[in-house]
């Protein structure tokens, strides 16, 4: 194979020179695992360099494209049941138009205006019946509930035209390139100097990434790749590279093993392809928001499905040395085995509620990371994963995996140019929220403050007899949090960052307020954060479960 082409000019011609069969088609799934049986296909422990990766599975998603479309066929639609009144009445109806446009007799428009009101009548009559059968027929138990329900909740809407400095968007094209063009500027590193951290970082970094590859002798079981692939849901939408779940579910055995290989060429060269590193980003719609403006839409990242099985090996990996040498913060409790929100509210309920049976009020202050997971500072983070002494192979694939990706906005079926992420962890991927708990495991901590974390959502908790003591407590963490921030291009939103104050007083006005970042942050009835509303009373409504606890009055 050479060397001399650009892997992901490949990969782009190789995907759209295909027919697209996202339509209604059928397809012969012993045909295709035939089809792909039939393959010459190369070792793939052949390959020595990551130019001839990024060129073998470019080659292999193609090859399993061509055979879905070979093994493939377009569904007739379905013939649509007309009753036979309606059937009898159109026929009449059809039959006096053509009467009254050769006669124009008075009569026989009155007869044909007294038939359409028949039809409309019957129409209706037999609509609202089949309504009610089906509504008879939904169950429980069978989840033919949802399959009724789940027409009604799809609230699709068009994009409409958007507006941006560039002028105003229209055609689809237009609009792909417009919320592209938006989401480029939020794939960015925060604007915070700190030279210190900076020339530490780079010296660390750049160090690293000249050394020797670590030679990996790890093998990847096919049993674990296999299990992972069983595990894979048929309803999650393919990347760019257009292959569903379904297609891996149903490739041969010997693709298994082919799969097996690359991904420990993967750990043996410290390279992830390139091919798998372009996300598809559909744009939602935020509720409430102006829809003419692109920072309105909600980014969806879609990525390719035969990554996401490469990643699960690498998370099993870091999973497996971070457990074992326990570096995870205890207070994070987000993507963690066993431990869920419902543990980490209760954990701040328990706090609280012990405070007051010591007749002491509790502070909390609820920290909003701007951007979190889209503006991480990826020589930052791999800086801490070299410090946290990961395995070099591992920090080696990470920071390949980090490096170069770029994405592209579907709006229908239009792609906008591709645009490179040069600041975070990759969204929708599986081992993107275990490398941002990673970046803030560092964070400061106080001894007389209880620091609560699920992923990006941070709580500092004080409690006191006194107020001031709540407040010099909560201040001084805030300001070496703010240090800390600064230090690793963390930036807060004051704005949307909120305070509470637990206590039997019926005024907080008189207690003194928060500050972060020189700005004051006033003490609130209530507040919402990390799924739920908290008052000043302890009432906890939860969006999912129904917790509720008061405190003696």
């Amino acid at each position: 194979m050479s060397s001399d082409h650009n892997p992901v000019l490949i990969n782009f011609f190789l995907t759209y020179s295909l027919p697209n069969i996202s339509g209604k088609f059928a397809t012969n799934w012993n045909h295709f695992t035939t089809t792909l049986n039939k393959l010459d296909l190369q070792n793939p422990y052949c390959i020595s360099s990551p130019s001839q990766l990024d060129e073998y599975v470019c080659n292999i998603e193609s090859q399993i494209n061509h055979a879905r479309i070979a093994a493939s066929k377009p569904i007739k639609p379905n013939t649509t049941y007309i009753d036979a009144r309606l059937k009898e009445l159109s026929a009449e109806r059809n039959h006096a138009r053509k009467t009254f446009q050769s006669t124009r007799n008075p009569a026989l428009k009155r007869y044909l205006n007294k038939i359409n009101k028949q039809i409309n009548k019957l129409d209706q009559k037999i609509e609202i019946n089949s309504l009610a059968t089906e509504m008879t027929n939904v169950n429980i138990e069978d989840g033919t509930i949802w399959k009724f329900v789940r027409p009604f909740k799809k609230k699709f809407k068009k994009i409409p035209p958007l507006t941006s400095l560039a002028g105003i968007a229209n055609t689809d094209t237009e609009k792909a390139n417009c919320l592209a063009n938006s989401l480029e500027a939020q794939f960015t590193v925060n604007n915070i100097s700190h030279p210190e951290t900076e020339e530490m970082v780079k010296e660390s970094v750049t160090r690293f990434r000249l050394e020797i590859d670590p030679d990996n002798q790890l093998s990847d079981p096919p049993s674990e790749i296999q299990n992972c692939i069983k595990n894979l849901k048929n309803n999650k939408a393919p990347g760019l590279d257009r292959i569903n779940n379904k297609m891996i579910k149903n490739l041969p055995k010997r693709f298994l093993f082919i799969i097996t290989t690359i991904i420990h060429k993967i750990m043996i060269l410290g390279h992830f392809p390139t091919c798998w590193k372009t996300a598809t980003v559909v744009p939602i719609y935020k509720p409430g928001k102006d829809p003419t403006d692109p920072a309105s839409y909600r980014p969806i990242s879609l990525l390719s499905s035969l990554s996401k099985i490469a990643e699960h090996i690498i998370l099993n990996r870091l999973n497996k040395h971070l457990n074992d040498y326990n570096i995870l913060c205890s207070e994070q409790f987000g993507f963690r085995e066993k431990l869920s929100t419902t543990h980490q509210l209760l954990r701040v309920v328990e706090y609280i509620t012990e405070g007051f049976s010591n007749k002491q009020k509790t502070g909390a202050v609820f920290l909003d990371i701007q951007k979190a997971f889209d503006r991480v500072w990826q020589d930052g983070l791999i800086y801490k994963l070299i410090n946290y002494n990961t395995p070099k192979y591992l920090v080696k694939i990470i920071d390949s995996y980090l490096n170069d990706r770029k994405f592209a906005v579907r709006v229908n079926n239009t792609l906008s140019d591709s645009k490179p992420i040069n600041a975070g962890v990759a969204q929708g991927s599986k081992i993107g929220p275990i490398l941002f708990s990673l970046y803030i495991n560092d964070i400061p901590r106080q001894f007389n403050t209880m620091l609560c974390m699920y992923a990006d959502d941070t709580a500092i908790l004080a409690r006191n007899k006194n107020p001031k003591f709540i407040n010099l407590a909560l201040n001084r963490h805030l300001k070496t949090l703010e240090d800390w921030f600064a230090k690793w291009k963390i930036e807060i939103n004051v704005s949307k960052t909120e305070a509470i104050l637990f206590s039997k007083d019926k005024t907080i006005l008189k207690y003194p307020p928060i500050k972060m970042n020189n700005k004051i942050i006033p003490w609130s009835q209530e507040c919402k954060h990390l799924g739920l509303i908290l008052d000043r009373k302890l009432t906890w409504r939860p969006h999912f479960y129904y917790l509720k606890q008061k405190s003696e009055t």
